[in-house]
């Protein structure tokens, strides 16, 4: 019997996502009704690169 044991303790012990990670997601995922690509007013816009960079700096002092 054959047993991948590298696969079963990535599978098992694989990364949380953190709050930071799941925020990510959320401003990359292109159905996110709350994020305007083409508004009018700069008030509507959310500006997800700052969001995004912010987001980087924020894992990197994490670590």
């Amino acid at each position: 019997m054959n047993v991948n044991f590298e696969a079963i303790e990535k599978a098992w012990f694989k990364p949380k996502n953190t709050v930071l990670d799941e925020l990510e997601e959320w401003l990359n995922d292109e159905e996110n009704p709350a994020i305007c690509y083409d508004c009018e007013s700069k008030y509507d816009y959310v500006y997800t690169d700052d969001l995004l960079a912010k987001i980087q700096e924020l894992k990197k002092e994490m670590k």
